[in-house]
């Protein structure tokens, strides 16, 4: 039973309820609020603290609801990533059709691991074995002129004829004389005075050089006559490619300062065919087996002595003599014209590898 605000304890009413306590309307009298408030609110202190510990725990298991949830989502995605991997897998071990690879083609294979094996088709036998006795198998020519996996390193000529003669690599661009015209991204000769030049370089001839790749493409239209497709330097020290009586030469030179002679490497062409020829000399100080290289169309005709070359500032030739050059009849003055087009020309101060040619 509650006291009214201002009401006297000090003169109860007589009509309390049976049972009631002068002990306990006493203590009341002295000190009733104080009592009160040191009961209530540490009681209010103790049902906030429990208050806040059952929503921690209730943010504790909801956390720990969507943990789970979401390792049970990136699982089941991860099983249907690795399902979809595995027949992804067996659909290609499973390939067996035709093919193209590297030139080679056949009308069936299969798979094992990285690699295609051939199977047996409609062209082989019976008793054919697979990989061994395929007859529908068929062999193309590699593709070409990708220049894959060559450094420009050391390129110090580079002309494309893409309608004009500028270097793309260097300042050594070339001269058009006499009529030689680019048409169609090639540079094109008559055979009768067309010819161009490249003026005398530190880079090319008026400095020593003892290592020197030369790499043209061009398209004959005569090969009986002698015709001077490329030369650089004079009657004594020299480099030149050229045709003669239905072959190609290559040859190289240093005559005074060490005794390399006059060597040409030559091989069969035949006219009216895109080819290419590359020249590599990797000399020193003196003669070297094998220091002079060869190659048709990327592939290595021979090899045969050479040196390092001494400055040759005779004149740089394209499509025909520019000063003199030694072939192999002799040293030739002017002339030779070059009767075709050519469609690129490329100059190393390095000796490039087999295989870099074999890329160009």
């Amino acid at each position: 039973m509650g006291v009214p605000i201002g009401e006297d304890l000090s003169n109860p009413p007589v009509s309390q309820a049976p049972g009631y306590s002068r002990r306990l309307v006493t203590v009341f009298r002295a000190g009733t609020p104080r009592i009160i408030m040191k009961v209530i609110e540490p009681a209010n202190r103790f049902f906030q603290d429990v208050r806040g510990v059952v929503v921690t725990i209730e943010l504790i298991l909801v956390a720990v609801v969507l943990g789970i949830g979401l390792m049970t989502w990136m699982s089941s995605m991860r099983d249907a990533v690795s399902s979809e991997l595995s027949d992804l897998g067996g659909m290609v071990q499973d390939v067996n059709q035709s093919y193209v690879v590297l030139g080679a083609s056949g009308a069936s294979a299969s798979t094992a691991g990285m690699d295609y094996l051939d199977q047996t088709d409609h062209c082989d036998d019976p008793d054919d074995i697979a990989g061994q006795a395929d007859n529908c198998m068929r062999f193309d020519a590699p593709p070409t002129n990708e220049n894959v996996g060559v450094s420009r390193d050391g390129l110090v000529v580079e002309l494309a004829f893409d309608g004009d003669a500028n270097d793309s690599a260097s300042d050594n661009d070339a001269t058009l004389l006499n009529g030689a015209s680019i048409v169609n991204g090639e540079l094109v000769f008559d055979g009768v005075d067309d010819f161009a030049t490249i003026e005398n370089s530190d880079e090319i001839n008026t400095e020593l050089h003892e290592e020197r790749t030369i790499h043209i493409e061009f398209t004959p239209n005569d090969v009986t006559t002698r015709q001077v497709i490329y030369e650089e330097g004079g009657g004594v020290r020299g480099l030149n490619i050229f045709i003669e009586n239905g072959m190609l030469f290559i040859g190289g030179y240093n005559i005074p300062e060490t005794g390399w002679n006059p060597t040409f490497i030559s091989t069969p062409i035949t006219a009216g065919q895109p080819l290419s020829a590359t020249l590599v000399l990797d000399g020193g100080s003196g003669l070297q087996p094998n220091a002079f290289s060869g190659f048709l169309n990327g592939s290595l005709i021979g090899r045969d002595v050479g040196s390092e070359l001494f400055p040759h500032g005779g004149g740089i030739g394209i499509g025909g003599v520019n000063g003199d050059t030694v072939l192999n009849s002799g040293v030739t003055t002017a002339g030779s014209f070059f009767n075709g087009s050519i469609s690129g020309i490329q100059i190393y101060n390095r000796a490039l590898s087999d295989a870099e040619v074999g890329s160009l």
